[in-house]
């Protein structure tokens, strides 16, 4: 009795299987296609490095701009805040150039030998990157909730806590995952 495999081609269970039909894609047939597609992700990573570009510009701006202040002698515009608002948008550079720099490691060049790269990028999985990710977005949220306690020191209300609290809940959670895998917290 012939049964059914796939693509309406019909396979006797007497037949061998040295020969399958072409219309069936074979299980290393459909890997080696789904890896030449990896190069597609090197779309989106040449995006977020661009943003992690344009963070960068922004950086530059907030500084100069606070740098101006500072000789200018323009002591009551808070030189400070420009630079944490320049420091804030270093950091947000910094997770978009983790995390294009990441999702070529672990898409692209998953080839390139350890020795070559920095501590930081050595990332061999998806989990890896997330948890660098994570750590990295926790440190840009706190400055800028010093920045946003600095900018509305003068009007205090309880939404200013919000974003302690998410940071807060965000490092519990952190904790509680690496104290799970049996990691250091």
């Amino acid at each position: 009795m012939p049964s059914v495999v796939n693509c309406n081609c019909i396979i006797a269970p007497e037949t061998s299987f040295s020969y399958i039909h072409p219309r069936i894609l074979t299980l290393n047939n459909m890997v080696e296609r789904l890896l030449g597609l990896r190069f597609i992700f090197l779309i989106p990573i040449g995006i977020t490095f661009i943003n992690c570009l344009f963070f960068i510009w922004l950086g530059i701006e907030h500084a100069y701009h606070g740098y101006v202040i500072v000789i200018e002698g323009h002591t009551e515009a808070r030189p400070g805040l420009a630079f944490l608002e320049s420091l804030d948008m270093f950091m947000v550079a910094l997770v978009f150039m983790v995390f294009s720099f990441g999702m070529l490691r672990i898409f692209t060049h998953y080839d390139v030998k350890e020795d070559k790269l920095p501590g930081w990028m050595q990332i061999r999985t998806f989990k890896e990157l997330k948890i660098l990710l994570w750590e990295t977005v926790l440190v840009t949220l706190v400055i800028l909730s010093i920045s946003v306690l600095i900018q509305k020191l003068d009007n205090p209300s309880w939404e200013l806590l919000v974003l302690p609290g998410m940071i807060l809940i965000l490092s519990l959670a952190l904790f509680l995952m690496r104290k799970e895998e049996g990691g250091h917290p």
